[in-house]
């Protein structure tokens, strides 16, 4: 099922967008600007944190609650566990567990729309733009109200919702756990419903250990459905503060603070090399975002001064079209970075960060 809406724009039209198009691209130029640099000094901040606990953490036992290690940043590890009951009072499910979570869909039509754009004799431009429609299973209700064609009614309301229950009482040996760090324990596994408790047998029936209030098989519009999962007790490692027989944030000297349960028995050498593993992934996942928004938007620019954050210079390419430029100044021995032309290709070798192309004249090598 789909339908077709066309508009068209003349050539002021045009002129009209392709000004706006720009004005966005200046905005999106600053915004990626202040990202790129609160992320490089953010990548120093994790740096200095990260070897700032990996030296002041103190490895201890967590049999016993140590009065001299109050106020102090330590690791210790072992089996979480709990005598909390988690409940889900709607389906009469009960069970000793750090958490049971449920999640509940409804069955909806879905609208997406695709837009192309062709042009005209005379300078004008056509937009056709094509709505299509589709039942899917979503969390939730959709405003059918909203769509481009009519025919595709959701209706509204709901019965189920998604949630949690967590236990409120985890301990590791002789400490209890803060809510915090019990909200840190994320794994979980499929919980399969067995049975319906007898007032639902009317209402609905199980499909794979899910509860359906319709035809699995064969739903229809505004039909629901709901799955279920359970985080159980683990080993897990900690590192926070030693606060009575409980543990609250660490805040190092950069103001970065740190709360972590990581699951399995990890030496502290270990949680701090996951942290600087999660470091690096999100610096990369915005050094991407923003290398993407800059050289998509930045033709030329002219000289850049020395960064605040790391040693940076630009160099002029060599002219040649699509060929190499000069080798960045990586501080010697290094050397390990090549301009490319463009924007079109990274060369990245560490223990270098990166660099931007930023126009056809000019790259800029960050180091920290």
């Amino acid at each position: 099922m789909s339908y077709t809406e066309t508009t068209s724009s003349g050539w002021l039209g045009r002129i009209g967008s392709s000004i706006t198009g720009v004005l966005f691209g200046l905005v999106l130029l600053v915004v990626s600007l202040v990202m790129l640099v609160w992320n490089e000094r953010n990548a120093v901040q994790d740096l200095k944190t990260n070897k700032e606990i990996a030296e002041k953490v103190i490895s201890v036992s967590a049999d016993s609650v140590e009065s001299e290690n109050e106020g102090e940043l330590v690791h210790l590890n072992g089996p979480a566990k709990t005598d909390d009951l988690v409940k889900n009072q709607q389906f009469e499910i009960e069970e000793n567990a750090i958490r049971l979570s449920w999640s509940a869909k409804i069955y909806q039509w879905v609208e997406k729309k695709e837009s192309k754009k062709r042009k005209k004799l005379g300078g004008g431009e056509e937009t056709v733009t094509t709505y299509t429609y589709k039942k899917e299973w979503v969390s939730k209700p959709v405003d059918s109200s909203k769509f481009k064609e009519s025919g595709h009614d959701n209706g509204g309301g709901r019965k189920y919702e998604s949630g949690s229950s967590q236990a409120k009482v985890v301990t590791l040996g002789a400490f209890k756990l803060s809510d915090e760090l019990i909200s840190q324990m994320s794994w979980k596994e499929p919980y399969l419903l067995q049975e319906l408790p007898d007032s639902w047998k009317e209402d609905g029936r199980l499909s794979g250990g899910a509860f359906y209030s319709g035809i699995p098989a064969s739903p229809k519009i505004r039909d629901e459905k709901v799955s279920f999962s359970l985080t159980g007790p683990d080993e897990v490692s900690v590192m926070a503060v030693q606060t009575g027989n409980s543990f609250s944030t660490y805040k190092s000297e950069t103001g970065k603070t740190k709360l972590l349960l990581y699951q399995g028995l990890l030496s502290a050498e270990e949680v701090v090399e996951g942290e600087e593993t999660k470091a690096k992934l999100q610096r990369w996942a915005l050094r991407g975002g923003g290398r993407g928004r800059y050289c998509r938007h930045v033709y030329w620019l002219p000289s850049y001064p020395k960064t605040p954050f790391g040693f940076g210079r630009c160099l002029t390419f060599s002219g040649q079209s699509g060929g190499w430029g000069e080798r960045v100044g990586c501080p010697p021995p290094l050397n390990c970075h090549k301009c490319y032309h463009h924007c079109n290709e990274l060369d990245f070798l560490p223990p270098c960060s990166r660099y931007w192309i930023i126009g056809s004249n000019n790259c800029l090598s960050v180091l920290h």
